[in-house]
């Protein structure tokens, strides 16, 4: 499971299908919206930490791009314009997708042009591509980088980055997905844990091994990681060293990760560091449709215990009531529905 920190970030992979086949949602001729909510607990039904996120409403649809003549001083400045008004200003942080890989990214606004347009720079080292860009779809569009966006990878990967609330309470969340196809709901869950500090987990290394592909580690002392974590190797060798994703634990002091390499190297005595800080990345899996939650869109309003006194409320004048009949409800929602008639 993925652990982040306070105020850090991370995007979360997801996909969509349909008989087999990967489903893009906003390539349709009428683009599908993709909705992100975070909840509390792990089935999708806790109280609500981030609203929905809509794709298509937090994102602008280019409709027509004007490349630059030349890269100056590393920094490529495209021209966007969009098919509605925009709310961008200069120094924003956006991110682009949808047009090719060599424009796709992040840029900075460098100036407003009016209501539909602006300029924007990326670090580049030539001209970037569009040849593929498309402005009749719905595909290519900007996004700025808030706390909460999507990006959309491919027409079979999207990501959703979300950045953990400074004041979020420790504990398991649930970044709940949600697009339909045909009047069908799809939804993808990712869990996460939040932590009110750096998760973090070190070591020294004493032992390697590379062998079909698998790097084995050892320890010098237990090292409490877990499957799926992400583990920096450092200082052992040029071939080792980078971060992975661990997938075995063999032992309390050794764990494996994948490495493709035409090499072998027997276990031999090593040097070096290992690190475990799970508090920025990407999770480790593209994850599908899993029908299973139900998100509650009512976070504010809290159920009645069964031995609370409210649980039984007089209410007089109000429509489909006898007056002054005792009628018992389950929450405050209930009881301002019954009375909204009467509510002025």
């Amino acid at each position: 499971m993925l652990r982040l920190a306070n105020t850090q970030t991370a995007n979360f992979r997801f996909g969509f299908s349909f008989e087999g086949s990967f489903y893009d949602p906003i390539s349709e001729t009428e683009p599908v919206d993709v909705y992100a909510t975070v909840v509390r607990g792990e089935i999708g039904t806790g109280h609500i930490v981030q609203p929905s996120v809509s794709l298509l409403n937090s994102s602008y649809r280019i409709t027509s791009i004007t490349l630059p003549s030349a890269v100056i001083n590393g920094y490529a400045t495209l021209t966007f314009e969009f098919d509605t008004e925009h709310f961008l200003s200069a120094g924003n942080l956006v991110y682009v997708y949808g047009v090719s890989s060599s424009c796709n990214g992040d840029y900075e606004i460098v100036s407003v042009i009016n209501s539909t347009q602006v300029t924007a720079k990326k670090t580049a080292v030539s001209v970037p591509d569009i040849s593929e860009f498309n402005s009749a779809l719905h595909v290519a569009r900007l996004t700025p980088k808030t706390s909460s966006y999507f990006k959309r990878i491919s027409s079979s990967e999207y990501q959703f980055s979300f950045t953990v609330p400074s004041n979020l309470q420790s504990g398991i969340y649930t970044v709940v997905i949600q697009t339909n196809y045909n009047g069908r709901s799809q939804i993808v869950e990712h869990t996460f844990e939040a932590i009110n500090k750096n998760y973090t987990k070190t070591g020294n290394i004493i032992a390697k091994k590379l062998e079909n592909n698998i790097v084995t580690i050892t320890t010098e002392n237990t090292h409490f990681i877990d499957v799926g974590e992400f583990v920096s190797i450092q200082e052992t060798d040029k071939v080792l060293d980078g971060t992975y994703p661990v997938t075995s634990i063999p032992s309390p002091n050794t764990f494996e990760f994948s490495l493709s390499s035409n090499q072998t190297i027997s276990e031999t005595p090593a040097f070096g560091k290992y690190l475990i800080k799970n508090t920025l990345g990407t999770s480790d899996q593209l994850s599908g449709p899993t029908g299973s939650s139900t998100v509650s869109f009512k976070p504010i309003y809290s159920a009645l215990d069964e031995s609370s006194t409210n649980s039984i409320l007089l209410v007089g004048h109000a429509d489909g009531l006898e007056l002054n009949e005792i009628y018992k409800i389950n929450s405050i929602q209930e009881a301002v529905n019954l009375l909204g008639a009467d509510m002025k």
